[in-house]
């Protein structure tokens, strides 16, 4: 049977129903392997748990043609040896049937979040892969599986200040002044960010509405990508004028699986670059022309308090 392992395939099974796991815990499961030629030769066999990041960037060739480069950067590396063989033995044989071993492999305690899909850009993706080693020779056995990955951020214990209060505010080119309060500044995913909003307009200028999300960021190698969750309106600021007007507002961060606030610089390799930011965006839109503008509030979210 050829080292590639064409006619063999591996299922992964997990001690947990989905594959998501905090920086630090133990990955365990099982790794099953069907032969299915009549026998299959190899000097050891594997398991490797690999994270990378992948971006892409754009350069130009001398006839000024434009291409996407993609790059691979692998930050992460761990390697759970299965079986090599023993004593005078050169090397092992497995005949055609099924064969499977349990596996534990441990998390670091710094590494970056699961980011985007696997395969769009850019990303930070961790997987799992068998392989086999043939005469110095590895190959992959089957896909890789994937897994998602968050860090642990404490706020309370890496955030000192994140009960404290953030002011902002901002102004328009028709003296739209917007000033704001945000109660704290880090928050946990099912936490309910509220604050206090105050809009100034001594031309009575009609504010149409105020438009609220929740605005994420990730930046991989110097490739942003942005997304933006729980969009809403600021109750109470709708067709009014009135040279002032004060209302609460509220968004939810309902949606659990968002991964922390996160920063790294390094990795194994000393080349991984990942950030990962939230920010609170509003979005002021007003009557006449040049009057829209948005402001931007950074907060921190972590994965417990």
């Amino acid at each position: 049977m050829r080292c590639g392992a064409s006619n063999s395939n591996v299922i992964f099974n997990f001690d947990r129903a989905k594959p998501m796991f905090a920086a630090g815990e133990i990955i365990s499961g099982t790794v099953q392997l069907n032969v299915k030629d009549d026998s299959l030769k190899v000097n050891e066999i594997d398991l490797q748990l690999i994270g990378t990041t992948g971006y892409s960037t754009r350069s130009t060739d001398g006839n000024q043609h434009s291409r996407t480069n993609y790059h691979y950067v692998r930050f992460f590396a761990t390697q759970y040896v299965f079986a090599i063989p023993n004593g005078g033995e050169r090397e092992l044989t497995y005949s055609n049937g099924q064969y499977s071993w349990p596996f534990q492999i441990q998390l670091p305690d710094q590494i970056p979040p699961t980011m985007n899909q696997p395969r769009l850009y850019p990303h930070v993706r961790y997987y799992l892969q068998l392989a086999i080693d043939k005469g110095g020779h590895k190959r992959k056995i089957g896909e890789e599986k994937y897994i998602t990955v968050f860090p642990r951020v404490s706020l309370s214990q890496q955030v000192p200040n994140y009960m404290t209060a953030t002011m902002f505010g901002n102004h328009n080119r028709k003296d739209i002044t917007v000033k704001g309060t945000l109660n704290k500044m880090g928050y946990v995913p099912g936490e309910m960010i509220q604050g206090t909003l105050e809009i100034e307009k001594p031309n009575q200028i009609l504010i149409k509405q105020v438009d609220l999300s929740i605005n994420g960021t990730y930046n991989i190698q110097m490739q942003e990508a942005h997304f933006k969750v729980n969009p809403s309106t600021v109750q109470g600021i709708a067709q009014r004028k009135g040279e002032r007007m004060v209302e609460k507002f509220e968004i939810m961060i309902s949606d659990k699986t968002l991964s922390p606030s996160y920063q790294l610089r390094g990795g194994q390799n000393n080349a991984a670059a990942v950030t990962r930011s939230y920010m609170l965006k509003f979005q002021i839109k007003a009557a006449g022309v040049f009057t829209n503008f948005e402001i931007l509030v950074p907060f921190i979210l972590g994965t417990q308090l």
